[in-house]
């Protein structure tokens, strides 16, 4: 049975390695080395079939358990030949200890920020290491690609987070933020605002009267805010105004 195991693994493994033959290209011409790397992925842009993105967080120098330091690398690559036609680097992007580096996943949803280009984005979350002060947070950077050319537009705007106190039992106070990008049709400087709803919910949760009753929550969910962000020197930044139309 251990054998049977084993084969099972080692086919299954074999076949997610063929799943997508344009990584595995970009990985060649790349010299990859899986212990280099944090993460690889890859995402065919949805309005331009031709062209994909492949995000890879490299680590820069020692990994170990008191932390690390990634770089940032986006390939664009042409889908046909599965070259790489241009590259977006920033180094020590990415700085993980205590409050580490969980995720960095591509985003291709539809953020049209002219009638003619549409970026995709970034999500990269963070994760605490601490079980009775758990935390986390996301945030989303957003790239342009113009004349092959790769140009960054948002930088880790924080969209999600929490903050708790748990007792690891029943007893927790906590604040998490849930927030949600939506593109506006109003413009600045020839690219539509982008509005930032979130809302915010503040958590409790305490101990019944009897052990073998479920812990009684309590959370409370405030009105959501929003915030805009305007198009201004090259990069969205917020705007003094916060308010956003309603569609």
């Amino acid at each position: 049975m251990k054998y049977l195991i084993l084969l099972f693994c080692f086919l299954t493994n074999s076949s997610f390695s063929q799943e997508n033959p344009l990584e595995d290209s970009v990985k060649k011409e790349i010299n990859y080395k899986e212990e280099q790397y944090f993460d690889f992925s890859s995402k065919v842009l949805p309005n331009n079939p031709a062209l994909a993105i492949v995000c890879a967080v490299k680590y820069n120098g020692e990994v170990s358990d008191d932390g690390f330091n990634c770089d940032l690398i986006l390939y664009l690559v042409d889908t046909k030949t599965q070259k790489i036609i241009s590259q977006f680097k920033q180094q020590d992007k990415f700085q993980s200890d205590a409050y580490h580096l969980s995720y960095v996943k591509l985003d291709v949803a539809n953020y049209k920020v002219t009638e003619n280009i549409r970026a995709f984005g970034l999500r990269v979350g963070f994760e605490g290491s601490s079980q009775v002060y758990p935390s986390w947070s996301n945030s989303l950077s957003l790239f342009t690609i113009e004349n092959n050319k790769i140009s960054q537009i948002l930088d880790m705007y924080p969209m999600d987070d929490l903050q708790g106190d748990w007792d690891t039992r029943c007893n927790y106070d906590g604040k998490k933020t849930e927030s949600v990008a939506i593109m506006q049709s109003q413009k600045t400087n020839g690219y539509y605002d982008i509005g930032i709803k979130s809302t915010k919910t503040i958590g409790k949760t305490r101990a019944p009267k009897k052990e073998t009753d479920p812990c009684i929550e309590m959370d409370k969910t405030l009105k959501p805010t929003t915030q805009t962000l305007k198009f201004s020197n090259g990069t969205y930044k917020k705007a003094t105004n916060p308010k956003i139309k309603k569609k």
